[in-house]
């Protein structure tokens, strides 16, 4: 398995490597075409810097990028070089937000079914808690979370993962901040 591309140690571009790593899981053809992926990395940079002011830039930087925005470079950038992969967001309407706390355990077994190693998407995830950090999911077995990450996470344990925060719970993984970049076919 190729490795995800890796953010620097002193930016906050996770948001960005992730939306990148999980499109290479989504299109195989772009695993090994770092040429190609490193054109949309600046295309990104570019709008960023474009359509925030040069403070707000500069903090995205250095402490990364929120949701709102990673959907908008999404729809920007990299639909426009790869229309072929789509963004979708599983939990909106399949498990409302206000009624996913009393569901943690039907929220892991579709998060199981989203992880399932399968040619065509990546799923892509914020993580809060005691990190704050976006992320790709390669599969979730019974005691852990694997993923294909910039920040060099290899794991979480699933026992301190949930979708708020609450006993034990170290890891947030909201409904709201999961993503699944998929490739229409």
């Amino acid at each position: 398995m190729p490795k995800p591309y890796l953010q620097g140690a002193l930016d906050g571009l996770c948001g960005l490597y992730a939306l990148i790593n999980a499109s290479r899981l989504a299109d195989p053809a772009l695993m090994d075409d770092q040429e190609e992926c490193q054109r949309v990395f600046h295309l990104a940079l570019r709008w960023l810097s474009r359509k925030h002011s040069k403070n707000a830039f500069h903090a995205i930087l250095d402490t990364g990028t929120v949701f709102n925005t990673l959907r908008q470079l999404h729809r920007r950038v990299f639909q426009d070089k790869w229309p072929e992969i789509t963004l979708h967001q599983p939990f909106v309407r399949s498990m409302p937000l206000e009624n996913a706390r009393g569901g943690t355990r039907e929220f892991w077994s579709r998060m199981r079914e989203l992880a399932e190693p399968n040619q065509g998407q990546g799923l892509f995830i914020g993580i809060g808690g005691i990190i704050d950090h976006w992320s790709v999911v390669l599969k979730i077995t019974n005691t852990r979370i694997f993923l294909f990450d910039s920040g060099g996470y290899n794991d979480l344990p699933l026992n301190r993962c949930g979708p708020y925060e609450e006993n034990g719970v170290e890891y947030v993984i909201g409904p709201g901040y999961v993503l699944l970049l998929k490739k229409d076919t």
